[in-house]
């Protein structure tokens, strides 16, 4: 029954998700609302607005949220402040960040809790319509088109069935004509966002900080080289057109050596790569490099790891000879030990075998009686004083008679 009611639920989505990561990390939170630095707002970040301060964070992968910038509330400044429908554009103390939908109790919270005074941007009345606000001219041509055929649309209907009739075809090729419109437009979009890339110098550093970028779009295809000032590092990482897996996946900064750690990245990018860039405290550096110089670079780079390889080996080499050595001289010890304690042993022996014979040369007995008396009777030969002269039968044994 439990498991029928976990299925009844509903996924919770992933800006749900978001948001209740960044409420989890700021409980004191007083509001959670997307929010971006400068004119442009981005849609992967999101911000805990506190009493003193906004933090910004991302939404990685692995679902977990990464901090991206801060800003600190300023003290008794004025400022101005651009509402629209779905967002909000601050400019305040030299700074400049876009909110979402919450921009007006944004602007009640700086105003009542720091006593700022943010002065609206005037608009003329027109600037005030749907589809006028942004300025943009393809924005304000397809909304025209659209308050021309809503309002066609209205006069029809009061002209009664006859002028309806006569005026679904104007309603059509007022459609017909907005399609053709808003087709153009985005033609043009498309040929200003090429131009645009192609106004890229492909001799000249790109930099970039975290996040996804779309090779041909956001930097040229080519070789370059990877590079950052970021003592911890980040991930870096490559994905080609198509494929799940990263073609390059590295941690890019200058605190460890390679292979933990690389600074300066050869990397070849293609049309419709994707890079991203996530924990890096500092910008990334795109260097273009030519085709030649990444073969030269390819070239030292084997030459250096074949350095690497043989001075390893013979590393290797020279620590086996050394044990080796270490190895024979205490088997010479050893053996210079063995011999010296032979050497003593046989010394000892020796010196206890002159002992014994001499202390057999030192007993005399001037006749048998004297053996008799000393209760060494008979005496074989070897034995402490036995002589010829006491053995008269020559037999070996003296006194036995």
């Amino acid at each position: 029954m439990s498991q029928k009611n976990d299925s009844n639920k509903k996924k919770e989505s992933e800006s749900a998700l978001f948001q209740r990561l960044i409420r989890e990390k700021h409980p004191d939170n007083w509001l959670v609302d997307p929010i971006s630095i400068g004119e442009k707002a981005n849609t992967g970040e999101c911000g805990a607005f506190l009493e003193d301060e906004v933090i910004i964070y991302k939404l990685m992968d692995n679902k977990k949220i990464i901090k991206t910038g801060e800003l600190i509330w300023p003290v008794e400044k004025h400022g101005t402040v651009d509402h629209f429908a779905f967002k909000s554009i601050f400019a305040i103390d030299g700074v400049t960040f876009v909110t979402g939908s919450r921009g007006k109790d944004i602007q009640k919270f700086l105003e009542g809790e720091k006593k700022n005074t943010f002065t609206k941007v005037p608009r003329k009345f027109y600037q005030k319509i749907l589809g006028f606000r942004s300025k943009k001219r393809w924005k304000q041509i397809t909304a025209s088109l659209i308050y021309l055929f809503i309002i066609s649309f209205i006069i029809g209907l009061f002209n009664g069935e006859d002028e309806t009739s006569t005026s679904v075809p104007a309603t059509k090729n007022t459609t017909t004509e907005t399609a053709s419109s808003t087709n153009n437009v985005s033609v043009e979009k498309k040929d200003k966002e090429s131009k645009t890339v192609k106004k890229i110098d492909p001799n000249k550093p790109v930099t970039f900080k975290n996040g996804d970028y779309t090779v041909d779009e956001d930097i040229l295809p080519g070789n370059y080289i990877a590079s950052t000032k970021d003592k911890v590092g980040g991930n870096f990482a490559v994905y080609r057109k198509g494929n799940s897996n990263a073609i390059v996946n590295e941690i890019l900064g200058t605190e460890l050596e390679p292979p933990l750690m690389y600074n300066d990245l050869d990397i070849k990018l293609k049309k419709g790569d994707t890079i991203k860039l996530k924990s890096f405290e500092t910008n990334v550096v795109f260097t273009p490099i030519s085709d030649e110089e990444l073969k030269k670079r390819t070239a030292e780079e084997e030459a250096s790891k074949e350095e690497q390889a043989r001075k390893a080996e013979e590393a290797k080499q020279q620590a086996e000879a050394e044990e080796a050595k270490r190895k024979a001289e205490q088997e010479a010890q050893a053996a210079a030990e063995a011999k010296r304690k032979a050497e003593q042993q046989a010394a000892a022996d020796k010196a206890a075998q002159e002992a014994s014979q001499s202390t057999n040369t030192n007993v005399f007995y001037a006749n048998c009686s004297e053996v008799e008396a000393a209760g060494a009777a008979p005496i074989s030969q070897g034995q402490p004083g036995y002589s010829r002269k006491l053995d008269r039968d020559g037999d070996g044994i003296a006194c036995d008679q």
